[in-house]
């Protein structure tokens, strides 16, 4: 699977957002640019199929941190024009 190849590097994503466990962004409380880019890529995968995006996450060792993301972008990625 495609997400093997990348794991050393998702691990390492999962780390750095558990570094400041404030969380739920790279910087802790405060959103940054990391934020929106690993997340636009977690909604990218998304889009392609849940099953495509419980493969990612089941690689990075620990999926809550990924998901606390995404719900911490909501005000953000969630459309109101539709």
């Amino acid at each position: 699977m495609a997400w093997k190849a990348a794991e050393e590097d998702l691990k390492e994503i999962t780390r750095m957002l558990k570094e400041k466990p404030e969380g739920p962004f790279f910087l802790g409380k405060k959103v940054s640019y990391a934020d929106f880019v690993w997340g636009s890529v977690l909604i990218f995968v998304k889009r392609c199929g849940e099953d495509a995006l419980e493969g990612l996450l089941k690689t990075t060792g620990d999926e809550s941190v990924h998901l606390a993301l995404l719900e911490g972008l909501k005000p953000w990625t969630e459309r109101n024009d539709h």
